[in-house]
């Protein structure tokens, strides 16, 4: 946090929010946004997903990794009720 603070103090109340309380608002809205996004795109979107067993052809997917400490081993399809 020292760190944040002094090479950029405007994002400290964030970090604190994040990292210091545990607080998941950010990551949540992020991924809304991302969900959007992508199905802006008309691409599928997941999350948890660490599986790069798909073929080289296949279409691109995005994958949402801002929730590193949940990456399973196998995909789950993004569903924001979860």
């Amino acid at each position: 946090m020292e760190y944040i603070r002094e090479k950029k103090p405007e994002l400290t109340p964030l970090y604190e929010e994040i990292y210091v309380k545990g607080k998941r608002d950010y990551w949540e809205q992020l991924n809304v946004e991302l969900k959007a996004y992508a199905e802006g795109l008309g691409l599928p979107y997941v999350r948890d997903d660490d599986s790069f067993k798909r073929p080289f052809d296949a279409p691109p997917i995005v994958v949402n990794y801002f929730y590193h400490e949940e990456v399973k081993k196998s995909a789950k399809v993004n569903n924001i009720d979860k």
